[in-house]
């Protein structure tokens, strides 16, 4: 036997039991990066359910007398953690005709400090609701003719445990005839009993 055959003789096994704990210890990286991505993945989770739970959208709908519609919409941050660049998004089903007029300053009420001031629209650039705060919109709706229709308001911002991922938080509300006859009638009957 040669000297290079015992030299490759005694390498063989080390070698082997390298192959081996590099194997392993590829196999316990995996596994911790797999349960990793799980945690995240349950972070994000929690974290978004905790601000479904915590963030309350409204809408109310009243005739501004011209025939027009008023649409006072809030968003009340009830969560104990800041919501970050919040935008808002609004839209109507069937691409309808409707004039959207979105007023440029909004309200935001500070329910820790009972101080109320004003703030830009989210409707045109990001606004940050701190906890325990409520947000204010006046969106004005003009139709050529009264229409009934269903909309969306749908508001996205930051996931804390996932800059990547935001969370998006959807309100329903419709536009029915009924607040919008009672201007018509009025025009109507207004008009009739004008000599």
């Amino acid at each position: 036997m040669s000297q290079q055959q015992n030299i490759a003789n005694l390498l063989d096994p080390l070698v082997s039991n390298a192959d081996a704990s590099i194997g392993k210890a590829y196999q316990t990286i995996a596994k911790a990066m797999e349960q990793t991505l799980k945690v995240q993945q349950l972070t994000n989770l929690a974290m978004e359910q905790i601000y479904k739970a915590n963030v309350k959208l409204d809408s109310h709908i009243e005739p501004t007398g011209n025939g027009n519609l008023r649409i006072l919409f809030t968003l009340g941050n009830l969560s104990p953690l800041p919501m970050k660049t919040v935008k808002g998004r609004l839209r109507f089903e069937d691409n309808l005709k409707i004039e959207i007029n979105i007023a440029q300053a909004a309200k935001i009420f500070d329910e820790n400090n009972l101080e109320t001031y004003e703030t830009s629209s989210l409707f045109d650039s990001q606004v940050d609701l701190l906890p325990q705060t409520e947000y204010e919109q006046v969106i004005e709706l003009t139709t050529k003719e009264p229409i009934q229709c269903n909309g969306t308001i749908e508001i996205s911002f930051l996931n804390p445990s996932n800059e990547d991922t935001p969370i998006k938080i959807e309100h329903n509300f419709g536009l029915y005839l009924i607040d919008q006859a009672s201007d018509h009638i009025y025009d109507c009957l207004n008009t009739m009993l004008t000599p």
